[in-house]
């Protein structure tokens, strides 16, 4: 394998999905290098560096000086023998394979265009082409290519690819809706592996604002999934619609104001709920500005906490009294 003398200044774009070591990774990695030099050298290709991303760096924290070789057509194709190389050397969860390979999907539809284009356009065998005005009109009318519509099918490179990263095309296609409707923050979830992407997809429908809200409750830890912050997020938006803040409204000569009813108590003491919540970020919000809680801020949160609990008490009491015997 020849060595090079100048390292390649670009990375291949399919080596630049798979994420870099972390930090603690990258320092050991470094000082294995240090005591026993780069055993297995960085592999480049016309110019880009296909594998050793992180070894490159290592050797740079370390001090050592890297080795380079070139490319020698295993996998069949760069994409592909970059995809293989990262695999086997990651623990990536299953909706983070499928983010990477909706990614590298469509660097394999660039691959099959660039083969077809070899193959109608190119000169594989060497043979000299013909001018092409010695070919008179004998020359027929090009077919219109069906490379586009090929490389869309299922048996092409859609199942190739979720083939060669071990998940459905039918998750590939659904991280293939995250990269191209969810805000970006959403797929800097998925690729960190704070979230799944079907989660990801259930908040599609939401505004971009109310993605990063969603993805901004799953990393504060308040809630665990997405779907969870959306709803949390609609309960509140419903609360702070009621006619009177906190309390359902109810159709006038309908009657439902004088007929007991469960359910409306159950509504509303949800309504209270998510008015607390908001009285509570107010108290959190109070401590900020004291520099800290205080003797009125404890005595707010021991109120709020106390109404809470009659809400609660309220709502399950009538529920058992109205349940039929």
């Amino acid at each position: 394998m020849p060595s090079f003398a100048a390292p390649p200044r670009l990375v291949h774009p399919a080596a630049e999905l798979f994420p870099m070591l972390a930090d603690d990774e990258l320092t050991r990695l470094a000082d294995d290098i240090a005591r026993n030099g780069l055993l297995e050298p960085i592999v480049v290709f016309d110019g880009l560096l296909l594998d050793g991303r992180n070894r490159r760096r290592a050797c740079e924290m370390a001090r050592v000086e890297p080795r380079y070789v070139e490319w020698r057509g295993e996998g069949g194709s760069p994409v592909a023998f970059i995809a293989a190389r990262n695999l086997h050397r990651r623990h990536l969860t299953e909706s983070q394979r499928a983010t990477i390979a909706a990614r590298v999907k469509g660097l394999f539809e660039e691959e099959a265009a660039e083969r077809q284009r070899s193959r109608q356009f190119g000169n594989p065998f060497g043979s000299p082409r013909k001018n092409p005005s010695t070919l008179g009109a004998s020359i027929k009318k090009p077919r219109k290519s069906t490379v586009s519509v090929n490389l869309h099918t299922p048996r092409g490179v859609n199942a190739r690819t979720a083939r060669m990263f071990n998940v459905s095309t039918s998750l590939v296609a659904l991280a293939s809706r995250v990269l191209e409707r969810g805000d970006p923050l959403l797929a800097e979830a998925v690729d960190a592996g704070q979230v799944s992407v079907s989660d990801a997809a259930a908040v599609l429908s939401l505004a971009k604002e109310e993605q990063r809200r969603a993805v901004a409750a799953v990393r504060s830890g308040e809630v665990r999934t997405l779907r969870q912050a959306a709803q949390a997020r609609r309960e509140r938006q419903e609360a702070a619609s009621c006619g009177v803040p906190g309390l359902p409204r109810s159709v006038p000569g309908s009657g439902d104001a004088e007929r007991p009813s469960p359910r409306r108590v159950r509504r509303a003491a949800k309504c209270f709920e998510a008015q607390c919540q908001t009285l509570l970020q107010y108290i959190e919000q109070t401590d900020t500005a004291c520099a800290g809680p205080n003797d009125y801020t404890r005595r707010l949160r021991d109120g709020l906490e106390q109404l809470r609990r009659l809400m609660r008490q309220c709502a399950d009491d009538f529920g058992r009294r109205r349940q039929p015997r």
